[in-house]
């Protein structure tokens, strides 16, 4: 039996005759037709009226930041994501203040969020909805916009996923996204910002592109970066775009069919989805209840030997010292600690789901 991977992307050979087109006409950089059309398909796509490429979803973070961050300030992020929100906070000299996770999901704690804001005014929030699942994202943006904050939305997690009719990403200032290789959809590497203010998108477009007066070439009117993504990149991104409510359904079979093998086992804490969200799912979130949290390394080591690839859950932020010198977020890693991936992804057979969630109960009744 080969190994089952933890992901693999979805049909990107779709894009192999548009990336051949661009080849032969040496259309292989930034600033070209299918650049354009990524960003106009993308924008239509979750409802937003402007949409801004990016090379990475990290890039797309530091440029939101950059609209309105300067050297010092505050800005919020949960404890329990990855490095990258950290990273974009540093790369534009600001500060992190980490916000815990709720005691029964993974995500950002709007009452931690309250408290740290009256200890650390903080300026934006990147607010992350984590694995697929969105946060409590229409009290968030009230309690942002009553205390003038800005909000980003990390979306790296969540292509495809809705809270009522709108698409994550649109509640907050700017909507961030990546299009990393193991992502809902995926150009290799790449990232998208997404906004409806248009002094908002200009400004990161001017960012994006060194700095540089889009109406007087080589004339830098700001600060600037390179994070532009290129016509390779957009071509895929075009061709996956065009499948991505085919990979919504395919990635959500698979999750409701984990959920339905693992009903009810005292072994994992189940979390229910809200009823007015509707998540596309990226890895399977795994969470061993706290009796059984000692079981977790030799419960992924089992798993390995039999072939199933697994990852380890994200290690809560505020307790590395390159971001902190504080640890305070008791929530997050408590969720760390018990919680690793099990695979998800488009190809992946229910026959597979069903076998790996029949190891799992085998070494709970072993």
């Amino acid at each position: 039996m080969k190994i089952i991977p933890i992901s693999k992307p979805y049909e990107i050979q779709r894009a192999a005759k548009g990336v051949e087109k661009i080849i032969k006409k040496d259309w292989i950089s930034s600033g070209g037709q299918n650049v354009l059309e990524f960003e106009k398909l993308f924008a239509k796509f979750v409802g937003a009226k402007y949409a801004i490429s990016m090379s990475n979803g990290t890039v797309a973070l530091i440029s939101a930041l950059s609209v309105i961050i300067k050297k010092n300030d505050f800005v919020a992020l949960p404890s329990l994501t990855f490095g990258a929100c950290a990273n974009a906070v540093l790369s534009v000299c600001a500060r992190p203040v980490f916000i815990d996770s709720e005691k029964n999901n993974w995500l950002i704690s709007l009452e931690d969020l309250k408290k740290k804001y009256k200890e650390k005014p903080f300026k934006a929030l990147i607010n992350v909805h984590l694995n697929g699942f969105a946060s409590d994202i229409i009290k968030i943006r009230k309690f942002c916009r009553e205390n003038n904050i800005f909000l980003i939305e990390d979306c790296a997690e969540s292509f495809g996923t809705k809270v009522g009719k709108k698409h994550v990403g649109t509640f907050g200032e700017v909507g961030t996204f990546s299009f990393f290789a193991n992502k809902t959809i995926t150009t290799g590497e790449g990232g998208m910002c997404i906004t409806n203010n248009a002094k908002i998108a200009n400004k990161i477009k001017i960012l994006r592109d060194h700095g540089m007066d889009p109406k007087k070439k080589y004339w830098h009117i700001s600060k600037g970066y390179n994070h532009r993504i290129t016509n390779l990149q957009a071509t895929i991104g075009i061709s996956q775009i065009k499948i991505a409510n085919k990979i919504f359904q395919l990635r959500n079979k698979i999750f409701y069919e984990y959920k339905k093998e693992l009903k009810n086992k005292e072994f994992y804490e189940n979390i229910e989805t809200p009823k007015n969200m509707y998540p596309v799912m990226w890895y399977f979130p795994f969470t061993i209840r706290k009796k059984f949290k000692s079981k977790k390394k030799p419960l992924i080591n089992f798993l390995k030997k039999n072939m199933i690839e697994t990852r380890n859950f994200f290690y809560p932020l505020d307790q590395m010292k390159v971001f902190s010198n504080k640890s305070n977020c008791i929530n997050s890693r408590e969720i760390s600690n018990r919680s690793f991936y099990l695979p998800l992804y488009p190809d992946l057979t229910i026959k597979k789901v069903r076998y790996i969630c029949r190891k799992i109960k085998k070494f709970f009744d072993d």
